[in-house]
């Protein structure tokens, strides 16, 4: 795991642009 904030953020940001490409 990250200790950095920024790995969550990252990992925030890749959930969100997987559900707006990956779409039904």
């Amino acid at each position: 795991m990250c200790p950095s904030l920024l790995c969550l953020i990252v990992w925030k940001t890749i959930d969100q642009l997987d559900q707006k490409q990956f779409s039904g």
